[in-house]
């Protein structure tokens, strides 16, 4: 019997800001870890917008 790897998604309403650095801290956690998780965002809505200045910040500093 085969199991598949858990999956994670993080959902915000443009994928832009918190899901995409939620994802991005979360699979690095996991790794680190040596968890077989498979990490990703998605927006609800908006798609195609810029990530804001102060999200990049943030993220920077993470």
């Amino acid at each position: 019997m085969v199991i598949a790897a858990p999956e994670l998604i993080f959902l915000c309403r443009a994928n832009r800001c918190r899901s995409p650095l939620a994802e991005h801290l979360t699979r690095d956690k996991a790794y680190r870890l040596g968890l077989g998780v498979t990490v990703s965002s998605a927006g609800l809505l908006r798609p195609g917008e810029l990530t804001p200045q102060v999200g990049i910040r943030a993220a920077a500093q993470a």
